[in-house]
């Protein structure tokens, strides 16, 4: 993972704004063919700003997993858990598994990919407000969402409909605003103040040379890019074929980027600029990378400097007071941005009489640690025991191991409830 592979690889055309060749890119439709709207691009804009000299080093061990303290219940972490059921009914059913969740003011935003679907929950007690478009070819609707974003300035909530080539945008209530055209491919997009930043990733934007081959596409309100960043060698997608799976991490108006192929958690600032936040620090090694690596590079290569040595994975949770990640020896770092202090290892608490690992999934406006959790399991979990037991051991072991909380909610809860979200807020250390 090389923390600065940037820097090398962008060092010929930082702040380059060359004007000498324009293409005019149209927006997409089903067919992929030209409409009649034209963005211009300038054959360069300029790269993106990398600013190095802020970064909190945060420090790897390299023991093993097994060699770390476990933390549990009794011994660290000040936490306090608490449970939020998301309203169950026809309407609002989330399907397998929930794949974004983003809050503003009191709301929960949802992402169902295998419904294909955006929601809106309270956050005060879990009901259901409303849904963002429908599925369709109509003003307001559409074919298939890739992501799901929000506006936070403008309390807007932004679907990115891949399939349909536009942009659908709505106000908390639900309301249909309006849509643009799709002009160049990408995967994921955050809001940046008043700019949208988008990962390309491996996508090929050849339809567009100016911002084929950047990773980050920093675009105005309507799309245009304003600054490139991150680029690729022209031949990296063929070879190499993998991408992070959460390049963005978000907290609140924060923005944060990381890539496969590097130590550092990028902050991006409204200005364009990226600065570098976070840098993990692994004993023994420097780099993985260097610039002839990065630029003939292939999935062999990668699979040859990362066998046996450490670095992070791809589960990066940044709340306004820790930075938690996972370790390829298998123990988690959690950082405290307050003291400096860390922890590793894996925290356990016990969640419906079952032990459960801290590692979080998502956060709660920017201050709680949120996993997600299935009724069906939770259920199947406790009638597991049901055979070591006769019916009053059964009932008096459980309502040992429950809080009055777990008991109240299993009272009422079936295999086919919608998520129910843990939130855990920890005290720094």
């Amino acid at each position: 993972m090389k923390k600065y592979v940037y820097i090398i690889c962008l060092s010929a055309t930082i702040f380059s704004c060359k004007k000498s060749h324009v293409t005019e890119v149209r927006p997409y439709d089903q067919n992929y063919t030209d409409t009649t709207q034209v963005l211009l691009l300038e054959d360069k804009y300029p790269c993106m700003k990398l600013v190095t000299d802020k970064a909190v080093h945060l420090k790897v061990s390299e023991k093993k997993m097994e060699e770390h303290k476990v933390i549990t219940n009794d011994t660290a972490l000040d936490m306090k858990i608490r449970y939020l059921p998301l309203e169950t009914t026809e309407e609002c059913l989330v399907g397998g598994m929930i794949n974004k969740l983003e809050s503003d003011d009191s709301f929960l935003f949802i992402f169902d990919e295998s419904n294909n679907q955006v929601l809106r929950f309270s956050q005060k007690d879990g009901s259901f407000l409303n849904k963002f478009g429908k599925k369709g070819r109509g003003p307001g609707e559409y074919v298939g969402i890739i992501d799901m974003s929000l506006n936070r300035k403008k309390k807007e909530v932004c679907l990115i409909d891949r399939f349909g080539f536009k942009f659908l945008y709505f106000d908390y209530d639900g309301q249909f605003l309006r849509e643009e055209p799709l002009y160049y491919f990408f995967y994921n997009a955050e809001f940046v103040g008043d700019y949208m930043i988008q990962d390309a990733n491996l996508t090929e934007n050849t339809m567009a040379p100016s911002i084929n081959h950047n990773r980050l596409i920093f675009a105005k309100q309507d799309h245009t890019p304003k600054y490139v960043g991150f680029s690729f060698p022209e031949n990296f997608g063929a070879q190499f074929g993998q991408g992070m799976k959460h390049p963005f991490i978000t907290c609140n108006e924060a923005v944060y980027y990381n890539h496969i192929l590097s130590d550092t958690i990028w902050q991006i600032k409204e200005n364009g600029t990226c600065e570098a936040k976070y840098v993990f620090k692994f004993p023994g090694r420097d780099n993985l990378f260097d610039e002839k690596d990065f630029q003939s590079f292939s999935g062999g290569v990668y699979a040859e400097k990362t066998n046996d040595v450490l670095y992070y994975k791809d589960d990066i949770i940044i709340t306004e007071d820790f930075v938690q990640a996972g370790i390829t020896n298998g123990a988690h770092l959690l950082y405290c941005i307050p003291t400096g202090h860390y922890r590793y290892g894996l925290t356990y608490y016990t969640s419906f009489g079952s032990p459960t690992m801290l590692p979080a999934e998502y956060t709660l406006n920017g201050k709680s640690f949120v996993r997600i959790l299935q009724p069906f399991t939770i259920i199947r979990e406790i009638e597991s025991t049901k055979n070591f037991y006769n019916e009053s051991e059964y009932q008096a072991f459980w309502n040992e191991q429950l809080t009055e909380e777990e008991r109240q909610l299993l009272q009422k809860m079936t295999p086919e409830d919608n998520p129910v979200l843990m939130i855990m807020d920890i005290e720094p250390f």
